[in-house]
């Protein structure tokens, strides 16, 4: 049996675990700016400020391998403390299949849709030299409609991209995003 793996425990920068009933003066507050009232306001996940893995893609698409040099990977400060374990043991290739995204959406997020909470990991281009390479993939699957899929140690990886989530969440720093979710076997 496969779960989405999400514990609700926020990790700092300095990835120690904080309860979700401490208050954690390490992570950004957001929240709408028409939200003026304390209790309305929504605290929206965002990568943490530290990598915690770089490396590169290998992205087999049915035919062949694709590397895709420059990423880094950045766990989410809603993740848990399940998902930090997972993340360092990532190799420094993830091979990748890239696969219609029908084929791997969680049956959850069919039901309510992904939000802020289901991310996991956040990937983004490790230097400027490879954000053209990043975009053109995060392009393909868009237009595609697809996704990427690696077994890990104890976990699936899911990769899809932001124009999956609610639109407050939708970019980061104006841009359009890859995020991951991870299925662990519970």
């Amino acid at each position: 049996m496969y779960t989405i793996v999400g514990c609700g425990i926020r990790l700092n920068p300095k990835i120690t675990i904080k309860d979700d009933k401490e208050e954690n003066d390490d992570l950004p507050k957001t929240h709408s700016p028409s939200d003026e009232s304390h209790h309305d306001r929504h605290v929206y996940a965002e990568p943490l400020i530290r990598s915690i893995w770089g490396g590169r893609f290998n992205v087999y698409t049915g035919v062949t391998y694709t590397a895709v040099e420059g990423f880094s990977a950045f766990v989410s400060s809603k993740a848990c403390k399940k998902v930090y374990e997972e993340a360092v043991q990532f190799p420094p290739v993830l091979r990748l299949d890239m696969l219609l995204k029908s084929c791997v959406w969680p049956k959850s997020f069919e039901e309510s849709g992904p939000s802020d909470d289901s991310i996991a990991i956040y990937f983004f281009p490790t230097l400027m030299k490879y954000e053209g390479i990043y975009d053109t993939l995060v392009f393909d699957m868009i237009t595609g409609d697809l996704a990427l899929r690696a077994f890990l140690g104890k976990a699936e990886l899911l990769i899809f991209t932001s124009l999956d989530l609610p639109l407050p969440i939708s970019r980061f720093q104006g841009k359009i995003y890859l995020w991951g979710a991870l299925r662990g076997k519970m």
